[in-house]
């Protein structure tokens, strides 16, 4: 039993050390940073597209 919690020790303490020295976890909070940047981008494309389409709207009410 000894023998299997030594091999599991092990085993967890190789996978953090490589998580750690390969930066995973900034790579992975840069990346999903860059995800949620790009989302709201698109966000804020998509509003002005739809203040100019209906400020153009606005302006041929006066012509009822």
């Amino acid at each position: 039993m000894a023998t299997v919690i030594g091999s599991v020790n092990k085993l967890i303490n190789q996978t953090s050390t490589q998580i750690l020295e390969n930066h995973i976890p900034q790579k992975l909070a840069d990346m999903i940073n860059t995800v949620v940047n790009t989302g709201f981008q698109v966000v804020e494309d998509v509003l002005k597209i739809t203040q100019d389409l209906t400020k153009a709207s606005d302006s041929n009410e006066g012509d009822s």
